[in-house]
C-alpha cells in the first residue's frame, strides 16, 4: 500500500515539494500524434512530482533545450508541490490545462498559476485552459486582467474544449 508522505502540502508548500508516494508513483506521459511525424505533442502529467517529469524531459533533450508541445496538463490539479521553475523552463508551451473543481485542497494553487505566466516561453500568450469556472479559478476568468497581464484563460462553456 502506498500512502506515506506528510500529507497535501498547502499553497504555501515549496514548489516541487510534492514527498507523496502515492504522486510519486503517477503515472505520466508524453503523448504524440502521429508517431512516426508528430504533429500534436502533449504532455500529460497525472500527479507527478516535477522532478521525475524533469528527469524524463532531460532524457529527451539536449542540454539547455526545451521540448516543444501543443499542451501541458499540469500536475496534481495545479498544486505548487508538484511544479517548478526547472520544469518549466524545459517546454515551450503554448496551452495549459488544469483540471480541478476546486474541492477540499482548493487547486490549483494561486502561486501555481503565477509561476507558469512568469515561466511561460511558447508561441504567443499562455493559454490556460481550466474545466470548472470556480472560486480556485475565478481569478484568471477577469479579461481586464488577462488583458493587462498578457495572457487567455478559458472556463468551461458546454461540454467541450477546443484549442
Amino acid at each position: 500500500m502506498l500512502g506515506g508522505g506528510s500529507g497535501e502540502p498547502g499553497a504555501d508548500a515549496p514548489f516541487g515539494g510534492d514527498t507523496s508516494r502515492a504522486n510519486g508513483s503517477s503515472i505520466a506521459l508524453l503523448f504524440e500524434y502521429p508517431a512516426a511525424k508528430p504533429e500534436v505533442r502533449f504532455v500529460l502529467a497525472g500527479d507527478a512530482w516535477a522532478s521525475v517529469l524533469e528527469a524524463s524531459l532531460d532524457r529527451l533533450l539536449a542540454p539547455g533545450a526545451r521540448l516543444a508541445v501543443d499542451g501541458f496538463k499540469l500536475a496534481h490539479h495545479g498544486s505548487v508541490a508538484n511544479i517548478s521553475e526547472t520544469l518549466l523552463a524545459r517546454l515551450r508551451c503554448p496551452n495549459y490545462l488544469i483540471s480541478t473543481n476546486g474541492a477540499i485542497f482548493r487547486h490549483p494553487h494561486a502561486r501555481c498559476v503565477e509561476l507558469l505566466l512568469k515561466a511561460h516561453d511558447g508561441p504567443g500568450k499562455p493559454r490556460l485552459h481550466f474545466n470548472y469556472l470556480v472560486a480556485s479559478t475565478a481569478a484568471w476568468s477577469v479579461e481586464a486582467d488577462q488583458t493587462a497581464r498578457g495572457y487567455m484563460a478559458f472556463h468551461p462553456r458546454g461540454l467541450s474544449l477546443t484549442f
